[in-house]
C-alpha cells in the first residue's frame, strides 16, 4: 500500500491533472489537448514493456502504452495488466469509452489512481464508487480533499459508514458484556437495566439485535422472578408476624392447637429455604427470622410447660396412691412446677389438700424433733461482746508527700493553677491531722501561700473577664447583630463564662445576668431556627404526603388495562412537585427520597416493559408493511397499507415512546408504506404514458388519412379508407384491451 501512496503523491508526468472537478475541467479535457510528450506507438510501447527488467520501468512503460491506447482510442486487451487499463482510462478523452474501460479494470490501487487522476469527474465517481479497501478510500479522500467534491463526498460518506458500523459492533460488544455482567449478579439493578435498555436502543438504530434483545428477555424475565421472590418474601413475613401475634396472645392453647402452630412454622421455614439466597440481608428477611424465631421460642416453651405440667400430674397421683409423706415433700419441692399462672395454682392447691391429710403425723415430728439453734446463738453472743483491740495510727508516707509537692512547685512555676491545687489536695487528704515539720514542711507553707496569692489574682482576673462578658452579652441584646454572628458568638461566649468559672463560682446574680442578656440576644436565632424547622416539617410533611399519594396511584394502576398516558402525566406532575417543594432534613430528606425513588422504580419498570411490548408491537407493523412491497395484488396492498397506518395512528396514542424511538420506527413504517404507494404512482404513470401513445398512434392515421384524401385517384382515397378503418380498429384494440 506505500506504494500506492507514492504513486498517488508522484503522478506520472504524461497524466491528465485530476485535481479539479466540474464542467470547466471536463470541457477542458474533452478537446484532448495536452501538453505531454509526443504520444508512442501503441506496438512500440507494448514492446518496451515486453522487455523491461525491473518493476519500476515495467509500470513506465504499462503508462505510455496505456497513454498510445486512449490516443487511438482502441480498448486494452484483456491480458493487458491492470496499470495499462488504469492509464488508458484515464488518459481517453471519449467519457463513453473511459466508462466501458473503467468496467474491465480490476484492483482497489488502480480504481484510486483512476479516482484521482481521471480526466472526467463521472468517471473519477464511478471508480471511487467500486473502491472496497477502506486504506485507499482514505488516501483518496485525502488526495481529493478541495479538488473533487464528488469524490470526496463519497469517501467522506463510506468510511463514516464504515466507522458507525465499527462502533457500533463495538458498542454492542460491550452491551452483550455488559448484560452478561448484570445477569451474573443477583439481585439485577433495575437502573442499570433501564441505561443499559436507552443505550441498546442507542446502538440499534433501526436495526435490531437479535442477541442482546434476548439478554433483555432473560433480564426481563429475571426481574419477574425477584419481584416475585420479594413478593413472596413479604408475605411469608407478615404470615410469621401473624403466627408469632397469636402464639403470644394465647396463654394455654391446647395440644392440638400447638402442633397446629409447629406445623405452620415448620411450613413458613422451608419456604424461606426456598427463597434466593441474595434476599437473606433484606430487612423483611431479618424480620421473617426474627418472627419465626420468636414462634419457635413460643412454642418450645409451651411444650415445655406442658411437659412440667403433665410431670406433677403424675406426681400427684402416685402421691394420691400412698407415697410416704416425707419423700413425697421432698420430691415436690424438687418438681419444675408450670409457668403457667392458673395452671401453677391448681397443682399447689391440690398438693396442699392432700398434704392436709398428712399433717397430723408431720406435727407430732416436729414436737418431737430436738434442735441445737440456741446453743450456738449463745456462742455467737459471747464471741461478739469481747472488746476490740484499738488498731495502731498510719505512718505519713513522706516519699509521695515530696514528690506531689515538687509536681504542686513546677505547676506554680508554669502557672498551672488547677494542677496545683489538685497536688494540694492529695496532699491534704494524705497528711490528714498529722503535724508536719522539718524542710518539707517549711516548702509545702511556701507553696500553698503562693497558691493562694495566685488564686487570689486568678479569682480577680476571673472576676474581670466576667464584667467583659455580661458587658458583651447586653451589647449583643440590645444591637442589631446578624443571625449568623449571633449563632457564632453566643456559644463562644457561654464557653468563656464556664472557663473563667473553673477558678471560682461566680455569684448568681452575675451569672442570671449574663444568661439573661445572651438569651434575649439568641431570640432573633431561635426565631430562625424555629422558621426553619417549621418549613422543614412542613416540607416533609408535604413529601410524605406526595409518597404516599404517589404510592396509593402506582398501587390503583390497573394491572389489565393501564393508562400510560395517564401514567407518564401523572408522573411528571409528580416529579415536578417533589422538585419544586422545599428540602427537609438532610436524615429526612434521604429516607423519603429513597421511599419516593422506590415507587417510581416500580412504575418506570412497568412502563419500560410496556413500551419494549409497544416496540415490539410496532416492529411488526414495519414487518407487515415491509412484505408490502412484492405483494402481487397492488390494490389490496395498498388497502392494507391504510389500515396499518390507522392501526399505527391509533396504537402510537396509548403510550409515547422516546423521540428517537418514536422517529426512528416511524421512518421505517413510513418508508415501507410509502414503497407499496410508490408502486401505485409507477403504475399510473405507465398507464398514463401507454394512453398518451395510443393517443398519438391514433392522431398519427387520421393524419395519415387526411393526407391521403389530397389525392384526386378515387381507388387511392377508398384504399386509403380501407386503411384507415384497419388502423383505427387496430388503436381501438389496444385501447380496450388497457
Amino acid at each position: 500500500m506505500s506504494w500506492f501512496k507514492d504513486l498517488l503523491r508522484n503522478p506520472p508526468p504524461t497524466r491528465a491533472s485530476g485535481g479539479a472537478s466540474g464542467s470547466a475541467v471536463d470541457s477542458a479535457e474533452a478537446t484532448g489537448s495536452s501538453t505531454a510528450a509526443p504520444v508512442a506507438d501503441p506496438d512500440t510501447a507494448r514492446a518496451a514493456m515486453a522487455t523491461a527488467i525491473d518493476e519500476a520501468q515495467r509500470l513506465r512503460c504499462a503508462e505510455h502504452l496505456g497513454l498510445a491506447l486512449a490516443h487511438v482510442r482502441r480498448a486494452p486487451p484483456q491480458g493487458d495488466p491492470a496499470p495499462v487499463w488504469a492509464a488508458a482510462v484515464r488518459q481517453v478523452a471519449d467519457k463513453q469509452l473511459a466508462m466501458q474501460w473503467l468496467s474491465q479494470l480490476k484492483g482497489d490501487i488502480w480504481l484510486g489512481d483512476v479516482a484521482v487522476q481521471g480526466r472526467f469527474a463521472e468517471v473519477r465517481l464511478a471508480a471511487v464508487q467500486r473502491i472496497a479497501d477502506l486504506e485507499v478510500l482514505a488516501q483518496v479522500a485525502r488526495l481529493s480533499r478541495g479538488k473533487d467534491k464528488g469524490v470526496f463526498r463519497h469517501c467522506y460518506d463510506v468510511l463514516r459508514h464504515r466507522r458507525h458500523q465499527a462502533d457500533r459492533e463495538r458498542r454492542a460488544v460491550q452491551l452483550r458484556s455488559n448484560l452478561e455482567t448484570l445477569l451474573s449478579s443477583s439481585p439485577l439493578s433495575v437502573t442499570r437495566l433501564l441505561d443499559l435498555q436507552s443505550e441498546l436502543q442507542a446502538v440499534e438504530d433501526g436495526e435490531p439485535l437479535a442477541d442482546c434483545r434476548a439478554l433483555f428477555e432473560r433480564a426481563n424475565y429475571r426481574l419477574r422472578q425477584e419481584s416475585d421472590a420479594r413478593r413472596r418474601l413479604q408475605a411469608l413475613r407478615e404470615e410469621a408476624e401473624q403466627l408469632s401475634v397469636q402464639c403470644a396472645a394465647t396463654a394455654w392453647p391446647e395440644s392440638g392447637q400447638i402442633q397446629e402452630w409447629r406445623t405452620r412454622s415448620e411450613e413458613i421455614a422451608r419456604a424461606q429455604e426456598e427463597l434466593p439466597p441474595w434476599l437473606a440481608d433484606k430487612v423483611a428477611s431479618q424480620s421473617l427470622v426474627a418472627s419465626l424465631q420468636l414462634v419457635q421460642s413460643r412454642l418450645a416453651h409451651l411444650f415445655a410447660d406442658e411437659a412440667r405440667a403433665r410431670e406433677c400430674e403424675q406426681f400427684l397421683s402416685l402421691f394420691e396412691s400412698g407415697l410416704p409423706a416425707a419423700e413425697s415433700a421432698a420430691r415436690w419441692q424438687t418438681l419444675s412446677k408450670p409457668d403457667h399462672p392458673q395452671i401453677r395454682q391448681q397443682l399447689l392447691a391440690r398438693w396442699q389438700a392432700l398434704q392436709a391429710q398428712q399433717l397430723a403425723i408431720a406435727e407430732a415430728q416436729a414436737r418431737v424433733a430436738v434442735t441445737p439453734a440456741a446453743a450456738a446463738a449463745a456462742a455467737a453472743a459471747a464471741a461478739a461482746a469481747a472488746p476490740a483491740r484499738p488498731e495502731a495510727r498510719p505512718r505519713l508516707d513522706t516519699v509521695a508527700i515530696r514528690a506531689w509537692v515538687e509536681q504542686m512547685e513546677r505547676a506554680l512555676e508554669e502557672g498551672h493553677l488547677a494542677d496545683a491545687d489538685a497536688c494540694a489536695k492529695k496532699i491534704k487528704a494524705a497528711v490528714g491531722h498529722a503535724p508536719m515539720r522539718g524542710p518539707l514542711a517549711s516548702r509545702l507553707h511556701r507553696a500553698s501561700a503562693q497558691l493562694a496569692q495566685l488564686s487570689g489574682w486568678a479569682k480577680w482576673g476571673a472576676a474581670q473577664q466576667r464584667e467583659h462578658l455580661i458587658a458583651e452579652a447586653e451589647g449583643l441584646a440590645t444591637g442589631d447583630h446578624g443571625v449568623e454572628q449571633l449563632a457564632k458568638t453566643i456559644p463562644a461566649l457561654r464557653e468563656q463564662w464556664k472557663r473563667s468559672s473553673e477558678q471560682s463560682p461566680p455569684p448568681h446574680s452575675e451569672w442570671e445576668r449574663f444568661d439573661a442578656a445572651l438569651t434575649k440576644a439568641y431570640e432573633p436565632v431561635a426565631r430562625k431556627r424555629a422558621e426553619e424547622a417549621a418549613r422543614r416539617a412542613q416540607a416533609r410533611s408535604e413529601k410524605e404526603a406526595l409518597c404516599a399519594e404517589w404510592e396509593a396511584f402506582a398501587a390503583a394502576i390497573d394491572s389489565e388495562r393501564p393508562d400510560y398516558a395517564a401514567i407518564e402525566s401523572r408522573r411528571a406532575h409528580v416529579l415536578k412537585r417533589w422538585r419544586s417543594s422545599a428540602l427537609a432534613g438532610f436524615r429526612e430528606e434521604r429516607a423519603l427520597r429513597k421511599r419516593f425513588e422506590a415507587t417510581l422504580g416500580t412504575v418506570d419498570q412497568r412502563v419500560a416493559a410496556a413500551r419494549s411490548a409497544d416496540i415490539a408491537k410496532r416492529n411488526l407493523l414495519i414487518t407487515t408493511a415491509e412484505a408490502l412491497r412484492e405483494a402481487p395484488d397492488l390494490r389490496a396492498a395498498i388497502a392494507e397499507a391504510r389500515s396499518l397506518q390507522e392501526r399505527w395512528r391509533a396504537e402510537a396514542i396509548a403510550l409515547r415512546l422516546p423521540r428517537a424511538d418514536e422517529q426512528t420506527l416511524w421512518r421505517r413504517f413510513r418508508a415501507a408504506c410509502d414503497a407499496v404507494f410508490a408502486r401505485r404512482d409507477a403504475q399510473r404513470a405507465e398507464q398514463v404514458a401507454q394512453r398518451e401513445q395510443r393517443s398519438q398512434a391514433r392522431l398519427a392515421v387520421v393524419e395519415n388519412l387526411q393526407a391521403q384524401l389530397q389525392a384526386a385517384d378515387p381507388a387511392q382515397i377508398k384504399r386509403a379508407l380501407a386503411q384507415f378503418r384497419t388502423d383505427w380498429a387496430t388503436a381501438q384494440t389496444g385501447a380496450s384491451e388497457d
